[in-house]
């Protein structure tokens, strides 16, 4: 049997159309939750971001006018830059990039904050998870911690801890770990993203 050109032509159309979006959505994961999260009005306005490159990047990528590339420095192979853009232009420009690492709202104040050094989410396959499916982040399910109370001012738990009446007042450091080993939101850096970061 002889298959018609026009479905041959649709079912190109339609594998081509789903490529593109896992790409589009395939980055998701290079850029921090506040900007997965900024709202559409807002992805056109002009702010600093904190750009981290595999290596030093192709210099015509800082061409366009008014970006004012200033390079942060560079370390273990990573380069770090400040620019000034819209996050459309960051989306079109930027993260499709194989190069780009991670991409930062670069207003944030830097604060001290809490390391876990030896979490290795790649013992239960967590960072396969976290590559391959970045949809499925936790968002929308609340858990609970059977601990002392976390640091709930720390930047991978601040604005997402319920209060409850039976959460013990005392903040441990241990009780920050296991919060931020369940469900941290990675904005420290790559140890602080827990298994349900979202």
């Amino acid at each position: 049997m002889k298959i018609p050109s026009c479905i041959l032509l649709f079912v190109l159309i339609l594998a081509v159309s789903q490529t593109l979006q896992a790409q589009v959505k395939s980055t998701e994961h290079k850029t921090s939750p506040s900007l997965n999260k900024m709202p559409q009005g807002l992805a056109a306005k002009k702010i600093e971001y904190v750009i981290t490159f595999r290596g030093e990047p192709l210099s015509k990528l800082f061409m366009e006018p008014g970006l004012n590339p200033r390079r942060i420095g560079c370390y273990s192979g990573m380069c770090f830059y400040r620019v000034f853009t819209s996050l459309d232009w960051i989306n079109q420009n930027i993260l499709p990039l194989d190069e780009v690492i991670f991409v930062e709202d670069g207003r944030r104040t830097a604060r001290e904050e809490r390391l876990i050094g030896s979490l290795d989410i790649s013992t239960n396959r967590i960072n396969v998870v976290h590559h391959r499916h970045p949809q499925w982040n936790g968002n929308g399910i609340n858990t609970s911690l059977k601990e002392n109370k976390p640091d709930t001012t720390d930047i991978d738990l601040r604005g997402r801890y319920i209060s409850s009446p039976l959460a013990f007042s005392l903040v441990t450091d241990h009780a920050t770990v296991m919060a931020t080993m369940m469900a941290g939101g990675g904005n420290s850096w790559h140890l602080g993203k827990g298994a349900a970061w979202a």
